[in-house]
């Protein structure tokens, strides 16, 4: 379970201090130093945030995969019946239409904001826009 009114209290106590449900929201960038959140580094937390809800899995209890690339391991159109958490899609069999195509374009854009590398990620403003766009369709 996700405590977001507690997540920056760790990096304020210490690095000791860090826990690995913590850790599961850090970009890559951050995770072996202090100090160095930027901009990318918020939007790949908000990446891992949204694939929590999407997906209804624990960022950090994954058998020690993250859940980014957990999502990924998996084949785009396996995406529905694997991924994606059933209370949002229901137990019956998956059909085309606006609600699952919402689903699997924010999927996307949480594997967007989880991508490695922070030059490739999408800036907050770009998110905002997507997500609006994805609601409005």
């Amino acid at each position: 379970m996700a405590l977001v009114s507690e997540h920056g209290l760790p990096a304020l106590i210490g690095p000791n201090s860090r826990s690995l449900s913590n850790q599961a929201y850090h970009a890559p960038e951050v995770k072996d130093s202090i100090g160095n959140n930027g901009q990318k580094a918020d939007v790949y937390s908000f990446g891992v945030v949204l694939l929590e809800l999407l997906t209804g899995k624990n960022p950090a209890c994954n058998d020690g995969v993250d859940l980014s690339r957990w999502v990924r391991s998996f084949a785009y159109t396996e995406w529905m019946a694997t991924v994606v958490d059933t209370d949002l899609i229901g137990k019956q069999p998956v059909r085309k239409g606006r609600k699952m195509d919402a689903i699997l374009d924010l999927l996307k854009l949480a594997m967007d904001c989880c991508i490695t590398d922070a030059d490739l990620r999408p800036d907050m403003n770009k998110v905002e826009r997507l997500i609006t766009q994805i609601r409005r369709s």
